[in-house]
């Protein structure tokens, strides 16, 4: 598609607000009626289920030395080393907590994916990482994985701490770059240089590590169309494995550190939607396949190889290679999928110190899914993952009539297939290439929560 032939309809639709649907029902449906009691009978029933219960681990580490700007994640800023080593003790006692359920059932719970995000987890110093790794390794959980990740801030991290990460086993390094424009890295409180990244990136961490992924904002104060695919064209430089492209998120009424954006200029739908598909041309025309909704990947890696033989799947964290269907998380505000229950930890320090210090899992909000939230699940994820759905495997999986269960559903398709989006046929749905740009408005249609009309709100501290 060439930018000139961008319609209005286009730009509309692409640019409808709603969920990116790393779960459903969204997060803005979790309540608190679900806590720890309930998220310990989900863990039992998945210990009871399996011999060896495999899940996927996530670990939250909330410290940044800087607030940036642009974020809505659960930050906390602080260089205060006493601090940050309490924390660490509290996450000990909760990956002890978590493992010791499964050792009193006689399970042996194997982690076969580990992400270690944040905050900023690579301002850790060594004494602080081995202490993680210590916790992890009390329990054998690197023993048997497939990745491990790490969210990497480039202000934060060197060629001492890379041999670390190397000899701790971890095989996948993402940086957190947003734009390489001078101008707005100084708006959001981000200044990290071109330079900087290029120096970093030796060919030695490009041997030790498998996958090297790189996050991306587009619709940032300051930024222009140009100044963008300046940004996207050095990333074709500088050549990561994967790339993220994400649209920045402005919610100064939630997010109060971003009020101070608001006194810049941020680029219109138009202009957005123009930044989008711009860089996604450029990413595809250098070789990366364009997966899911905001995902490129190198075809030898190993989300492009997932995607290709239909094993990918939409988690928390992104899209990610099918290791596991569910994930544990650790840490304030993890997040928790375990088989038909969603589980989030407490945001505060002082209230995740206060339920381990009970012994309890610190588990504030979720949501325990309903048959239909789980028919509705398999189908939004197929259409994520597959950009294809198969009647007869939803028909099979879950006794039903898939014409007769969606039949509203079904019909509000027809407008989408008019514009190409996707191709309708008597055994499934099927998106096209042109459609792959307009996933999230394919999935809002089977979105059992938004057919009432309610408009779709960002959930979070």
């Amino acid at each position: 598609m060439h930018l000139v032939e961008l319609s209005e309809k286009f730009v509309s639709r692409f640019s409808e607000s709603g969920p990116y649907y790393t779960s459903y029902p969204t997060l803005s449906e979790w309540s608190a009626s679900i806590g720890a009691a309930e998220y310990s009978r989900a863990l039992e029933k998945f210990a009871d289920e399996y011999e060896q219960p495999c899940a996927g681990l996530y670990i939250h580490f909330p410290f940044c030395p800087k607030q940036c700007l642009y974020c809505v994640c659960n930050a906390v800023i602080s260089q205060d080393s006493l601090r940050i080593n309490k924390f660490l003790d509290t996450l000990e006692r909760e990956i002890d907590l978590l493992f010791s359920f499964f050792m009193r059932r006689n399970r042996a719970l194997r982690i076969n994916a580990i992400h270690l995000g944040g905050g900023s987890p690579s301002f850790l110093e060594k004494q602080g990482f081995l202490k993680v790794m210590q916790a992890l390794d009390k329990w054998h959980i690197r023993e048997a994985f497939e990745e491990f990740s790490i969210e990497v801030d480039p202000r934060t991290v060197s060629a001492e701490k890379f041999d670390w990460y190397r000899e701790a086993g971890i095989t996948r390094l993402s940086f957190g770059i947003q734009d390489f424009s001078e101008e707005v890295q100084k708006v959001i409180n981000r200044e990290q240089s071109f330079e900087l990244v290029q120096s970093l990136l030796t060919s030695d961490v490009r041997r030790d590590f498998s996958s090297i992924n790189f996050d991306i904002l587009y619709g940032l104060p300051l930024q222009t169309y140009d100044s963008f695919v300046a940004t996207v064209r050095k990333v074709v430089e500088l050549s990561p494995d994967r790339i993220t492209l994400l649209r920045y998120a402005h919610m100064p009424e939630s997010r109060r550190h971003q009020e101070t954006l608001s006194h810049y200029p941020m680029p219109d739908d138009n202009e957005k939607v123009r930044m989008f598909i711009a860089a996604s041309q450029i990413f595809t025309e250098a070789g990366w396949v364009h997966i899911g909704i905001d995902h490129f990947a190198k075809p030898a890696d190993s989300l492009a190889i997932s995607a290709q033989n239909g094993t990918m799947q939409r988690s928390f964290i992104g899209f990610a290679p099918g290791w596991s269907q569910n994930l544990l998380g650790v840490g304030p505000t993890a997040t928790m999928q375990v088989g038909s229950l969603y589980a989030q930890n407490v945001y505060s320090l002082d209230d995740y110190d206060k339920a381990i210090g009970d012994g309890q899992f610190p588990v504030s909000r979720g949501c325990s899914l309903e048959a239909d939230d789980l028919v509705r699940r398999d189908v939004i994820n197929s259409i994520l993952c597959r950009y294809q759905v198969s009647f007869k495997e939803i028909e099979y999986k879950y006794k039903i009539l898939f014409k007769n269960y969606f039949k509203r559903e079904i019909n509000e398709l027809s407008e989408l297939e008019a514009e190409g989006i996707l191709e309708l046929t008597a055994h499934d749905i099927t998106v096209t290439p042109y459609g792959k740009f307009f996933l999230r408005q394919i999935c809002k249609v089977f979105d059992r929560y938004l057919q009432t009309g309610k408009r779709y709100t960002i959930a979070g501290p």
